[in-house]
């Protein structure tokens, strides 16, 4: 990616909210939060800037390498203690015997321009939603100043794992490596550090944001009271890093109904059997065919009934989900969302495509339950060699494509059951 000493300080002045003019040899930074706190910028340490960004080689939007460098953003979606002072802190260890630095801390000036271009190129001038100069970092600049690309990678606050070496490496070379530091870290201090596949959990806050409501001034009441069991599945989600867990918790909304909704169903059909005229309870031959009928639709184990978890999955979007409304959301969050659902399957869980623009709603209906079923199967079903199973990581980036669908439905399973708020306090 190709990109000037314009557009860097540029960047780097809407993140701070400064001006930024050239003076000399130096970026000087003036107004804004920050004031006057911030020293000037080397103009040659931008130039830097500017010929590493060129030099990248992208692995995917959160992971770039050089011939002798590689750095991939990370989460945690750890509280500790020990966690929050290895992120604020960060920890460099040096390997002389390989010839490899690891550095675990905020993510290189290079790195952030990086994924602001990238999240540029998502959602435009949105990008800066993302970004909030802390009263701390204030504090501290009056303190203690620094230059403006020191308070750069403090306003932007995203963590990297930055691996650097003596020697030209391939770019195939690195994950090994990184993925060695992930488990030592693990293994040794508690701590879960995970890589992130792509950057959809930085771009989705500004996505949801604008499509619906901009800010605290334009709430209303809220006038509808939900059922608390899905509300806790979908909070959890909405508060989630990860992709995987994102997708299971909304998952759960729609699983909260599978049983009451097949039921009903399977009521039903047992109901329109008995009543039809040519049916007759006197004829063993019209019962053996209902009891038949039934025991397809459900089966005994351990005691248990189970129910056909897809069909009820069908079931429950045919009941509650409305595909119009689905594809308006789907458009306003990322217009290029729904040609990918009709277009490509999910590689790992072999998840159907669908096309919401079809008028046949039972075939799509049919098709997007199987999407929906086939992928989370893949996520709580991981077996080596199992058919359709999710590998952490390496899929991530894939299955981030799947949330906002299934946060969609989510969305109007837990609207279509909820009730209006009473009136009045009944007491």
């Amino acid at each position: 990616m190709q990109t000037t000493c314009d557009e860097v300080v540029t960047i780097i002045g809407e993140a701070l909210g400064c001006r930024v003019g050239l003076s000399e040899d130096e970026y000087v930074f003036e107004g804004g939060p920050l004031g006057s706190s911030l020293l000037p910028a080397k103009k040659s340490a931008v130039e830097a800037i500017v010929d590493d960004v060129g030099n990248y080689q992208e692995l995917n939007p959160a992971c770039v390498t050089t011939d002798s460098s590689y750095e991939v953003m990370v989460r945690t979606e750890s509280r500790l203690l020990m966690t929050s002072r290895l992120f604020d802190d960060g920890i460099i260890l040096e390997d002389a015997q390989s010839g490899i630095s690891y550095e675990l801390n905020a993510g290189s000036p290079a790195f952030m321009i990086h994924l602001i271009l990238r999240m540029r190129d998502q959602v435009g001038p949105r990008w800066r939603r993302n970004v909030r100069v802390p009263l701390s970092l204030r504090d501290r600049q009056r303190r203690d100043p620094t230059d403006g690309l020191t308070a750069f990678r403090s306003v932007i606050r995203v963590r990297t794992l930055r691996l650097t070496s003596t020697t030209n490496r391939s770019a195939a070379s690195w994950k090994p490596y990184a993925d060695a530091f992930f488990f030592h870290l693990g293994y040794n201090l508690d701590v879960p550090v995970m890589p992130q596949a792509g950057i959809e959990h930085l771009l989705e806050p500004s996505r949801i944001r604008g499509m619906r409501r901009s800010g605290m001034e334009d709430l209303d009441p809220p006038r509808r009271h939900y059922v608390m069991d899905l509300v806790h599945h979908y909070q959890l989600g909405v508060s989630a890093d990860s992709s995987m867990l994102k997708y299971l918790s909304y998952y759960h909304v729609a699983e909260h109904w599978f049983e009451n909704i097949f039921q009903d169903d399977l009521a039903e059909q047992v109901q329109s059997i008995i009543t039809s005229p040519d049916f007759s309870y006197r004829r063993k031959q019209d019962i053996r065919n209902l009891i038949k009928r039934v025991s397809k639709a459900i089966q005994v184990r351990d005691d248990e009934v189970v129910i056909n978890e897809q069909t009820a999955l069908r079931l429950t979007l045919e009941r509650y989900v409305d595909l119009t409304r689905l594809l308006d959301d789907l458009n306003g969050f990322d217009p290029a969302l729904a040609g990918t659902y009709a277009s490509r399957s999910v590689s790992f869980s072999g998840g159907d495509t669908f096309d919401l623009a079809s008028q046949n709603r039972s075939e799509v209906m049919a098709a997007l339950s199987r999407r929906i079923y086939k992928t989370r199967n893949s996520l709580v079903h991981s077996k080596e060699g199992a058919k359709g199973r999710f590998i952490p990581f390496a899929h991530d980036a894939e299955l981030s494509i799947e949330v906002p669908l299934m946060r969609f439905v989510a969305e109007q399973i837990i609207v279509s059951t909820s009730k209006m708020a009473p009136s009045s306090n009944p007491g």
